[in-house]
């Protein structure tokens, strides 16, 4: 699943890419480029900006602090 925004319950399989995900996204790996708002559950979750929580294995924000950036099974982030 790949597009430019995504919005609700986005089940994605192996892989979900979107520019913007505002809801919940489901999938093997979990990527926005831009910002995810909400909830990501994945095998791993990557955003450049998290407003929200992420569950898996691994999970990145990169707008946390340094040492809380990649963190295993939950990664969250509210402003």
């Amino acid at each position: 699943c790949r597009a430019e925004e995504l919005r609700g319950v986005i089940v994605g399989g192996a892989y979900s890419r979107a520019l913007e995900a505002t809801g919940v996204t489901c999938g093997g790996w979990c990527r926005t480029d831009e910002r995810m708002t909400g909830l990501s559950i994945g095998i791993v979750n990557t955003t450049p900006e998290l407003r929200g929580v992420q569950l898996g294995l691994l999970n990145h924000a990169g707008n946390n602090a340094a040492g809380l950036r990649w963190l295993p099974g939950l990664n969250l982030h509210f402003q």
